[in-house]
Parts: C-alpha cells; sequence; structure tokens
C-alpha cells in the first residue's frame, strides 16, 4: 500500500464554497468521494474555529494553503494563527507575482529574498512554507538558468520547499519525474494535474487519467523521494467539478491504490 496520500485542492471547487454553508457541503462531497485531506485555497470567507469544526465532521484533514504572500510577510502572527487552527503545517504560496513577470536574475534574486524571508517568519512558529509554480517560471533568465532552476538553487532549503505542480512543469517543456527527484526532501504536498490536448491541438488540463501524464512514473518518483501527500486540483472543469474530482479519485485509488 502506498504511503503517498490524497487530498483535494479546494481551488478546483472555488465557485461552490464561497459562503460558509457552501463550503460545508463542499467538505461534505470531498469527503463522500473518499478523500481525507483538503488543501484550502480560494475558499470564501470562514472562520478558522468554524472550517476545523467542519472538517473534524467530516474527517478531513488540512494539509496545506495558499496565503496571500502580503499576509505571509507582513501579518505572520495571524497566518500562525489561523493555520494552528485549521491544524495545518504547511503555507502555501501560489503564485510568483510581479516578480516573475520580468525574467531576470534581478527580479527573481528579490523573490528569492522574499521567499527565505517568508519561510523564515514562518519557521519561528513552527509552521513551514512551500512556493508554487506555473509554467512561466520556466523562461529562461538572462544568466541561461530557467527561473524555477535559480529558485531552487538560490532559495534555503530548510525555509523554502515547493508544492510542484505536474501541469505546469509539463507545461514549460520540462519533467515533472526529474524535478520531483531533483527536488528530493523540499516536496511534501505535490499537485497532481493532468494534461490533454483539445481538438484545436492545445494543451489543456484534465482529471487524472484523462489526459497524457505518466502517472506511474510520477507516482514512483514521489514514493521514492517521500512526498506525503498528492493534492488533485483541476483549475478548469468541463463539468461539475466534483464529478472531475470524483473521476481523478478514482483512477488513482483504481490503478495505484492511492487513497
Amino acid at each position: 500500500m502506498s504511503k503517498l496520500g490524497l487530498a483535494a485542492q479546494l481551488y478546483t471547487l472555488r465557485e461552490q464554497m464561497q459562503t460558509p454553508e457552501g463550503i460545508r457541503e463542499g467538505l461534505r462531497r470531498v469527503s463522500e468521494i473518499g478523500y481525507t485531506s483538503v488543501q484550502v485555497s480560494a475558499i470564501g470567507k470562514i472562520e478558522p474555529e468554524r472550517l476545523a469544526d467542519y472538517c473534524r465532521q467530516y474527517g478531513l484533514t488540512v494539509c496545506a494553503t495558499h496565503t496571500p504572500f502580503d499576509e505571509v510577510l507582513n501579518d505572520t502572527e495571524a497566518v500562525a494563527k489561523r493555520h494552528k487552527i485549521i491544524g495545518c503545517p504547511l503555507v502555501g504560496y501560489g503564485y510568483g507575482g510581479p516578480y516573475i513577470d520580468e525574467p531576470t536574475v534581478s527580479s527573481y534574486g528579490k523573490l528569492v529574498e522574499k521567499l527565505n524571508e517568508a519561510g523564515r517568519k514562518l519557521k519561528a512558529y513552527g509552521l513551514r512554507f512551500a512556493y508554487h509554480n506555473h509554467n512561466t517560471e520556466f523562461r529562461r533568465l538572462d544568466n541561461g538558468m530557467t527561473g524555477y532552476d535559480f529558485l531552487i538553487r538560490e532559495t534555503d532549503p530548510e525555509l523554502v520547499g515547493f508544492i510542484l505542480d505536474t501541469y505546469w512543469i509539463q507545461a514549460g517543456g520540462a519533467s515533472p519525474v526529474e524535478y520531483i527527484r531533483r527536488l528530493k526532501g523540499r516536496i511534501e504536498v505535490i499537485h497532481f494535474k493532468d494534461m490533454a490536448v483539445d481538438d484545436k491541438h492545445r494543451p489543456q488540463i484534465a482529471e487524472i487519467g484523462g489526459g497524457n501524464l505518466n502517472w506511474h512514473d510520477i507516482i514512483a518518483a514521489c514514493e521514492e523521494t517521500g512526498v506525503k501527500t498528492a493534492a488533485i486540483e483541476q483549475d478548469v472543469c468541463p463539468r461539475d467539478p466534483f464529478d472531475c474530482l470524483r473521476s481523478s479519485y478514482n483512477y488513482l485509488h483504481g490503478q495505484f491504490g492511492l487513497k
């Protein structure tokens, strides 16, 4: 039995989970599918105590969040308090923002400083910090490195982890398996997201098993390197997002025994 657990990335359900009642119903349905963990991202406002109560009610843990960078840097104590109430050990930063708009060492260097600062501040509260990629980080900088490689090299491994996204790595022209192995010890939560091709020959995000990523090798790399949780995310769903999350869960559970 694999040690890699599955979580539902609630960004997938952001439109359905904008009110406390919507959040409660969403958590109930996620639990009903079989998920035992969630990543909290892009849901509506809710008191952390209430969110923690709903998660307990439906047997769900919180593996990670996506938290605004300004809050992490400038209101660290409040961020830490919320995470401890919901029992979440990992604070995620979802997008590099203006720092990665310009593919230069200077711009990325500023991001590195901020990431290390965020990790240092959160570590003081007993929390861990991780950066989530898109494909933008795979543009070449003016020193010839990709932005992602620069972030891996320059951030402090003791302070900054990575929430690697399989789709966006592939969309950046790189290998998810290679980067999972390169980041051994720095990935606690990974985003599982499949890539298909639409009728206009464009890449599109698909439910797991509905695309062409090599899940056998990806899962093997995760298990080899000690990744704890795969958060299933689908940015755009062609049908009911709950149905997409169910399809992904059923595929991973049926083919690989993950749960």
